[in-house]
């Protein structure tokens, strides 16, 4: 396409896209401009950038916002050819060089106005000046030339910032002149002799120089090939005077496009500067990827690449290369081509990795005793993950237990889908397969390494029921001012309140305190009215604490489906001393007969049958004070054997009602684990 669009307004509306956090990508893509002419003159250079700002803040004297930017340069300047081409909308004067033809309308997106001038050198030989403005309204160049003086030189004048980019621009000189070094950090170590400066106020920065001077220790090239195409690593050590942390950029043309902290994609690596002889602050690595594939693959504006969204982690494609496993993706296409940036990425990140590899080791032998020592401490439900320690190591990004425990819980779980998926693959084989040793040889590998997984399972249940029976065992102490605590507390930690059984993961219940059976049980409803576990076939606002529908719960039956059975529990607050005026004997009977009037319900809305006749226990659990034991003695509650707690059995409606205290309560859970416990070292007082 020739000449310029009619409407360029519209234009840089609908295609020009410049997110509000890099507003200086215009004066980048300018200086880039001015790189482009000084290398076509074929000599050393200087690019001068020129900052002016709104005056600095009468609060605290803080700059102010910038309002223009002047990019003035000692290039070939705007000749015929190079004004012919600025003329073209989509024009390939720049393509070997990886220009777009569209850079120069990332001026008008942040800018108002524009001007440029310039002084160059005709076909004649003779020196000519041209100066005219660009902006929306920009329709070619139509300004008389003019003969030039004095020597080769280009100023373009971004001037009046819109406001909604100019508050994103940083404050401080030193910070702006970093943003030029980080996304000119290829240039800058290229061997040209074009010098940048930064002029913002009075202060002056020299970037080739002050790069080279203070931040810069040492670089290095390695190339790398994928398919037809050949990439080069820079691999770049920097001082931490600057704030880089360790970091991948893929770049373009000589410009950064994309930048990673390195971490993301090694997480052992520390995110804090790396020891080095001869460096006392120690240094970051920064890894710059360059190649005429990148060139080509970046979109206009050079903010990312349009073959896929960069976002992408490789993680895949590396651990499926170190393991010369089938990989998840091929790494070119027919032509010899690379499939994508994220093969490109992850082969670079192969080369960093290498580099690196010192320091990573230390790190995951020091992230693998950690893991250890966690595990050995707090962790006793993966004591079969101890041996993949050191690969754990290699992905956990710091030794916090948080960390720790998070790397843990998602190997486990990773662990336990790998192998009971193997279980259930040799239960599919064929018969033939069942007939042969290798079979049997299969199950026995399976099962013992499923045995280390069940018995590091049962040491984390076990080492919740300890830490459970603590639990309540210090809630039943009085508190600081001399009072109980609620019977809402306990409540809660036997099964949430408010709650039915669909609703509470096996993890929150602990029916266990009271009965082992119990944690067994078909439905059960928690602090519920009986109008809602009914759904309203009896309209009651009674409210049990916990009513337990169980099938086949302490009965022998015949059938092939035991009757479903209801057990109630009854709580009382601790250190109460009145427990009796609750009548919890008459509380329970009307609980019982009108939740056997009706039918339950659970929160799928399926019903729950239960015979008149079957068995119901009610469990009444209070402390043994005067007042209870007289209570139970008129309720004629005989003794349990062992002194465990009392039971009254009442024939004519077939309920057995068992009274226990608190403290025999946790005395009969405790002695029920003891040996587990015992085993694990965790003992009371252990």
């Amino acid at each position: 396409m020739t000449g310029l669009p009619a409407n360029i307004a519209n234009f840089v509306k609908q295609e020009i896209r410049i997110a509000k956090s890099r507003p200086l990508l215009p004066v980048f893509e300018a200086v880039s401009n001015a790189l482009d002419a000084i290398s076509e003159r074929e000599g050393n250079g200087t690019i001068y950038v020129t900052v002016l700002r709104h005056p600095p803040s009468i609060i605290d004297a803080t700059p102010g916002d910038p309002h223009t930017f002047i990019i003035e340069d000692d290039g070939v300047g705007f000749n015929d050819a190079n004004m012919g081409g600025f003329d073209q909308l989509y024009t390939d004067r720049k393509q070997p060089k990886g220009g777009k033809g569209r850079g120069r309308f990332a001026y008008l997106k942040v800018f108002e106005d524009v001007e440029i001038e310039s002084t160059y050198v005709d076909g004649a030989g003779e020196l000519r000046h041209r100066k005219f403005k660009f902006d929306l309204s920009y329709s070619g160049n139509k300004a008389e030339q003019s003969v030039g003086s004095g020597p080769l030189t280009t100023i373009i004048r971004l001037r009046s910032m819109r406001p909604e980019y100019a508050s994103h621009v940083p404050k401080e000189a030193a910070t702006i002149a970093r943003e030029f070094m980080s996304h000119f950090l290829p240039v800058l170590l290229a061997a040209s002799n074009i010098e940048i400066v930064i002029i913002d106020g009075e202060k002056k920065k020299r970037l080739r120089e002050e790069f080279r001077a203070d931040f810069l220790i040492s670089s290095r090239d390695q190339p790398f090939v994928i398919g037809s195409r050949t990439f080069m690593v820079t691999l770049v050590k920097l001082r931490p005077k600057i704030a880089l942390r360790h970091r991948l950029i893929l770049a373009a043309s000589l410009r950064e496009v994309h930048s990673d902290y390195l971490d993301k994609y090694l997480p052992v690596l520390a995110t804090g500067p790396l020891e080095l002889d001869g460096e006392p602050e120690g240094f970051w690595l920064v890894a710059i990827v360059q190649g005429s594939f990148l060139n080509e693959s970046v979109d206009p504006m050079r903010v990312t690449f349009t073959d896929e969204s960069i976002e992408d982690a490789p993680l895949d494609i590396i651990e499926a290369s170190e393991q010369q496993a089938e990989p998840t993706e091929p790494a070119t296409d027919l032509f010899g081509e690379p499939k994508s940036i994220r093969v490109i990425r992850a082969d670079a990140l192969k080369i960093v990795r290498d580099e690196l590899e010192p320091y990573i080791e230390v790190a995951v032998r020091v992230r693998s005793r950690a893991i250890e020592a966690y595990i050995s401490r707090d962790g006793l439900g993966y004591h079969f993950l101890k041996a993949e320690a050191g690969e754990l190591a290699r992905n956990l990004r710091s030794t916090d237990d948080q960390a720790i425990e998070s790397s843990l819980h998602a190997a486990a779980f990773k662990e336990r889908r790998k192998r009971n998926d193997q279980a259930y693959k040799l239960l599919s084989a064929t018969p033939k397969e069942k007939s042969e040793d290798e079979y049997f040889d299969k199950w026995a590998r399976v099962v013992d390494s499923i045995g280390d997984v069940a018995k590091s399972d049962l040491a984390n249940y076990v080492l919740h029921r300890r830490v459970i029976i603590d639990l309540v065992e210090n809630i039943l102490r009085t508190t600081p001012e001399g009072d109980y605590r609620r019977e809402e507390v306990v409540h809660s930690i036997v099964f949430p309140r408010g709650r039915q059984s669909g609703e509470v993961g096996t993890e929150q219940q602990n029916l266990w305190l009271i009965d082992e059976r119990l944690a067994f049980h078909e439905h059960l409803f928690s602090d519920l009215t009986i109008g809602r576990v009914t759904g309203h076939d009896v309209e009651s606002r009674l409210r049990p604490d916990l009513a337990i529908y169980e099938s086949g719960f302490a009965s022998f039956h015949d059938g092939a489906k035991p009757p479903t059975q209801l057990v109630l529990v009854e709580l009382k607050q601790p250190g109460r001393t009145t427990a009796s005026r609750d009548d919890p004997v008459s509380k329970t009977l009307s609980y019982v007969r009108q939740l056997k009037e009706g039918r339950a319900k659970t929160e799928g809305g399926a019903v729950i049958d239960i015979e008149p006749n079957a068995l119901t226990t009610v469990y009444i659990l209070a402390d043994w004070t005067n007042d209870f034991k007289a209570y139970l003695d008129r309720e004629e509650f005989l003794e349990m054997p062992g002194d465990v707690g009392r039971y009254r059995y009442r024939p004519r409606d077939n309920i057995m009602f068992v009274a226990m205290s608190f403290a025999r309560l946790l005395e009969g859970a405790r002695r029920r684990n003891k040996i587990f416990f015992r085993r694990l070292g965790i003992e009371q007082g252990a």
